[in-house]
C-alpha cells in the first residue's frame, strides 16, 4: 500500500555516547527519548562490570539535542537467579499517564534458555513521577512469552509504546512488541521475528491482538525479520512506526518503515526501497570522503530506533553496530524524501513534510546540444542506497548510438534534496550548450545550482552545462528545496 507521510533521515557521522566506562562497559543500546519542559530524557540499556544490563539515563537540554550527560541506572536486575530480568533489563519504553506519572515497559533477560531468544520471558513495568526514580511493579513480568499468537514464540522483547487519552482521566496504552520464534540455527528459522499487537487500560493486564507485520520476501532489507519499534500519532489519527528490520541484503539489522490508521493494517510502500529509512552506512553517492576506519560504528548495524519531536525537528535516536556496541547515534528527518518508484523511466515521488500531497517528478532527462537537438533518451538503470538517496542513470543516444552518460544522483540533506549532475562525454565529438530538463509537476520547489545557469520552467526546470569535451566528464549540483 501507498505512503502518504514517507520520511528521510539525515544521520550524523558520530554517535552521541558510547560505552566508554561511564555510559556503560562494553555496549549501549535501545534508546528511548522522552521530552520533558526543556530537557531530553533518554532512557537506554547498558552492561556494568558484572556484564548484566540495567536501564538507564542520560539527558539532553532540548536546546543542544546531541550533548548527553549521564545520570545513573533507572531499572535494576533483580537479585534472584531465575527471575525475568535477572541478566538483562532491556528496551525501555516510556510515555506519560493522563496524571502526569511516567509509565516504563522494559524487556527482562534471565540469562539461560534453550536459545538466545528464549532467554527473554517477558516485558516488566515501572512507575515515577519525576523520570528519575523509579518502583518496579512486584508481580513482574506483566506480559509473559505465552500468548497464543499464530506460531510459537520462544522469547517476546518490546517494541513501541504510545498512550491514548481517555474521557475521566482513563487511558489506553498501545504496544507494539517483537515475538521472538527460534527453531534452529539458519538465520531465516533463528531471527524469523515479527510485530505483534497488544493493548491495556492499567499497564498491568494485556489484551493480546495477534500479529500486525511480519517479514516480507519483496524487500531483501526486512525478509528475515521485521520487529516492534517506536509509534507516534499524528493529529490526523495516522500512525508512524520505525522498526528494526533483519534481511539478506545486509544480514543485519536496518530500520525500515510503515504507517496506518486502524493499527492493524500496515502501509510499508509499493515500491522496493521506499519504506527504507536506514541501513549499515558505507560509502554513499551523497559522501564526499571516505568513512574514517574510527568512524565506522555504524557500518555493520543500525537498529532499536527512538523518536522524539524536537521543537520543529522530528529527531530519531539509534544503536550501531553489535546491538549497540559502536555507540548510539542520532538522525532528523529531511524536508523531503523521494524515491523511484520504476513505473516509467526516471518517474519518482517526493513527499514533502507537513503536506499531505504526493508530488510526482520525471528523471527521465529531456538532454539536447547545439550539434544534435534533443536526444533519445537511451537505455536507463536505477536504484536506492542506504540513505535512502536514489541515483537514475541513462545514456541518451542518436542513431541508436550513446554518445553521453548522464547521471542523477538525489540525496537527502537538512536543506532538501541535492540533485548531483554527473554527464560524460563517452564519444570523439565536442558538444557544445548541453542542457539537461527535468520535468517537477505542481511540486512547490524552488531549484538552485551552483556553476551552472537554471532556467525555471512551467513544469520543471533545465540545467544548462555548458560545452562538454570529447572523453571528458562534466558534473554539477543543483538544491531543490520547499
Amino acid at each position: 500500500m501507498e505512503l502518504k507521510r514517507n520520511v528521510a533521515w539525515v544521520r550524523r557521522s558520530k554517535p552521541l555516547f558510547w560505552a566508554d566506562g561511564t555510559f556503560g562497559k562494553s555496549t549501549t543500546m535501545n534508546p528511548c527519548p522522552i521530552v520533558k519542559d526543556d530537557t531530553i530524557y533518554l532512557f537506554y540499556a547498558a552492561d556494568d562490570n558484572s556484564d548484566r544490563r540495567q536501564v538507564r539515563l542520560a539527558t539532553a537540554p532540548v536546546s543542544d539535542p546531541e550533548n548527553f550527560t549521564y545520570r545513573g541506572v533507572m531499572i535494576k536486575n533483580s537479585d534472584t537467579y531465575g527471575d525475568f530480568d535477572y541478566a538483562w533489563c532491556v528496551l525501555p519504553h516510556v510515555v506519560q499517564l493522563p496524571d502526569g506519572t511516567y509509565y516504563m515497559l522494559y524487556s527482562g533477560n534471565r540469562g539461560y534458555g534453550e536459545s538466545a531468544l528464549a532467554c527473554f520471558p517477558g516485558l516488566g513495568c515501572a512507575w515515577s513521577k519525576d523520570l528519575l526514580t523509579w518502583e518496579k511493579y512486584e508481580n513482574n513480568p506483566v506480559l509473559p512469552s505465552n500468548g497464543k499468537e499464530d506460531y510459537p514464540i520462544v522469547g517476546i522483547a518490546g517494541g513501541g509504546l504510545f498512550c491514548e487519552n481517555l474521557e475521566n482521566g482513563n487511558y489506553k496504552l498501545h504496544l507494539y512488541y517483537t515475538a521472538c520464534p527460534s527453531s534452529g540455527g539458519n538465520i531465516f528459522l533463528d531471527q524469523q521475528k515479527s510485530c505483534n499487537y497488544a493493548t491495556s487500560t492499567d499497564g498491568i493486564n494485556w489484551v493480546r491482538h495477534g500479529v500486525v507485520h511480519r517479514r516480507t520476501t519483496a524487500r531483501d532489507y526486512e525478509n528475515i525479520a521485521a520487529t516492534g519499534g517506536p509509534v507516534i500519532r499524528n493529529a490526523d489519527g495516522m500512525l508512524q512506526h520505525w522498526y528494526s528490520a533483519i534481511g539478506t541484503r545486509w544480514g543485519v539489522y536496518s530500520i525500515a518503515y510503515a504507517e496506518s490508521y486502524d493499527g492493524f493494517n500496515w502501509a510499508q510502500g509499493d515500491r522496493y526501497g521506499e519504506n527504507l529509512s536506514l541501513a549499515p552506512e558505507v560509502r554513499d553517492i551523497g559522501n564526499l570522503h571516505f568513512v574514517p576506519w574510527k568512524q565506522r560504528w555504524q557500518d555493520q548495524s543500525v537498529s532499536y530506533p527512538g523518536i522524539v519531536q524536537v521543537g520543529d525537528s522530528l529527531r530519531l535516536y539509534y544503536c550501531g553496530n553489535d546491538y549497540g556496541e559502536g555507540g548510539i547515534g542520532t538522525a532528523v528527518a529531511a524536508p523531503m524524501r523521494i524515491a523511484l518508484t520504476g513505473e516509467t523511466r526516471g518517474e519518482a515521488k517526493l513527499w514533502i513534510r507537513g503536506d499531505d500531497t504526493l508530488y510526482r517528478l520525471q528523471l527521465s532527462s529531456a538532454v539536447s546540444t547545439a550539434q544534435t537537438g534533443v536526444l533519445a533518451p537511451g537505455v536507463h538503470e536505477e536504484g536506492i542506497t542506504h540513505n535512502a538517496s536514489v541515483f537514475y542513470e541513462e545514456f541518451p543516444e542518436q542513431d541508436g548510438k550513446a554518445l553521453f552518460s548522464l547521471r542523477t544522483a538525489l540525496v537527502h540533506t537538512e536543506e532538501g534534496i541535492r540533485f548531483d549532475l554527473f554527464a560524460e562525454n563517452v564519444g570523439n565529438v565536442d558538444y557544445d550548450d548541453l542542457c539537461v530538463t527535468v520535468n517537477v509537476g505542481n511540486a512547490p520547489v524552488t531549484v538552485t545550482a551552483k556553476n551552472s545557469e537554471v532556467i525555471r520552467k512551467q513544469n520543471g526546470f533545465t540545467v544548462r552545462l555548458g560545452k562538454l569535451a570529447a572523453k571528458t566528464t562534466i558534473c554539477t549540483y543543483a538544491y531543490i528545496k520547499r
